[in-house]
């Protein structure tokens, strides 16, 4: 019994890390990327600004802007385009957002002469 409960934590903690990894948002006409985020729900009946969800969309916290003007497709007041949602969150359609490509560690350039 106890094997079962942590294989089922484990799943869930794997998801969950899934789930809040960076996001990069992309323009909802154009294939170029707006902002970068954490999906915080994917949760058809999650409200966001007084609407669910729904299927299409998840409910995302914009940490890093791109594309100061790119507009929100359901906005709400005092956040119309991506510069306001800074730092908040918006409903952002699921097939505009893909995973960030994980960053190649450095190993630094330098020569090691002083």
């Amino acid at each position: 019994m106890v094997q079962a409960h942590q294989g089922m934590v484990m799943q869930i903690t794997t998801h969950m890390l899934t789930l809040l990894a960076k996001k990069l948002l992309y323009a909802l006409h154009r294939d170029e990327p707006v902002a970068k985020g954490i999906v915080i729900s994917v949760n058809p009946s999650t409200m966001h600004a007084g609407h669910a969800l729904g299927r299409k969309y998840c409910e995302v916290v914009i940490r890093f802007v791109m594309k100061r003007d790119a507009k929100l497709p359901r906005p709400y007041p005092g956040v119309q385009e991506m510069a306001d949602a800074k730092d908040l969150s918006i409903a952002w359609p699921y097939n505009r957002i893909k995973k960030c490509k994980p960053k190649k560690p450095s190993h630094g350039t330098g020569s090691g002469k002083k």
